[in-house]
Parts: C-alpha cells; structure tokens; sequence
C-alpha cells in the first residue's frame, strides 16, 4: 500500500464512521430519544445489515456477470507464432493482504507490450519492477517501478527493460478486502 492510497482509505474511514454516527443518533431522537430510541435504532441497524448480508451474494452476481467461455484456438495462427510471452496468461489468482509475483522472461533491452485486465473488471494494483524494488515492495519501503498503475481495471502495459534482471510483475490489492484474478497478456519484443 502505498502512502497516498493509505491516507485515502483513513479519510474515507473517518468520514464513514462520523458519517454513520450522525445518521443512527439522527434516527434514534426521530424515534423517540434516550434509551428507547437508541434500543430501536441499535435493533433497526442489526435488521439492515443482516439483510444485507443475506443480500450481498445476489448482487455481487448481478453486478459482476459471469464472462461467457470462448473457444481457445488448438494452434497458433500465423501472427502469434514466434511471438514470445513475457509470462503466462493467466488469471493469476491476487489474495488480499498478499502480493502476487509473477517471473517476466525478459532481457536487458526487450521491450513488453499488451496489457493486464481484472477477470471481473475489479480494481487492482500492479507494477512491473526489478528484483531490488520487488524486495522493497515486499518489505513495505519506497520502491520504484518501469511501468505500473494503481486502482487500475484494465491497464496498457509498453516498457522497455533498462538492464538485466530478473524482473517481475507485481500484483496487489491495496487495502481491497476481496480477492481477484488478473490476467496478464503481455508479449516480449527483442531489442
């Protein structure tokens, strides 16, 4: 997580609670005040986020249709051979709270072109650095990346690799509570 996502998820936390305070004790004097208007409003809260608890699969389906399976091509044709893939395709599976390292095979000089795409079209954070950065990343220091993009739903991804690795790509989900599969089409072009 970077520094400026972290002061984001803390301001949007704030307002949300404050915000929250401001409605329940709103509700609990329209319903009477003192002990019996917060009892009522402590039972109505309950009875609202059981019900969206209960309600939450449904419309994560509704909002997140399942993608309809195509037909994977048994051989290549004729632009995709030669074509060299800087990893596989994927969906690489991103955990929350866990960052996903994916080996790019690539050299000094190469250039990547293509492109990473969440599965359900979710946000996500990726980054395409050398094994010293990753290091950082891992360790939650400052680290520096070639390419990369933060709350990205589908990104370009065109970089050229300054000097010999190894290299990776970084997948992450920030302080996002729920998992994601990303895929990684990127292509290796030689210098």
């Amino acid at each position: 997580m970077t520094d400026q996502s972290r002061f984001t998820f803390v301001g949007k936390g704030v307002a949300a609670f404050f915000g929250f305070l401001l409605l329940f004790f709103g509700v609990s004097t329209y319903l009477g005040g003192g002990i019996s208007g917060i009892a009522v409003s402590v039972l109505l809260a309950i009875g609202v986020a059981l019900g969206l608890l209960l309600l939450w699969p449904r419309l994560r389906e509704q909002t997140h249709p399942q993608a309809v399976p195509t037909k994977v091509p048994t051989q290549p044709s004729a632009r995709q051979k030669g074509i060299v893939k800087a990893c596989p395709l994927g969906p690489h599976a991103v955990t929350s709270g866990v960052p996903t390292k994916i080996d790019l095979n690539v050299e000094a000089g190469n250039r990547i072109r293509g492109y990473v795409q969440e599965v359900d079209g979710d946000f996500f954070d990726w980054y395409v650095v050398d094994e010293d950065n990753m290091l950082r990343f891992l360790n939650g220091e400052t680290f520096t990346y070639i390419e990369g993009e933060e709350n990205a739903q589908a990104s370009k991804v065109k970089c050229r690799i300054t000097h010999a690795g190894p290299w990776y790509l970084m997948l992450n989900l920030g302080n996002r509570r729920y998992d994601r599969n990303v895929e990684a089409n990127l292509r290796v072009i030689p210098n």
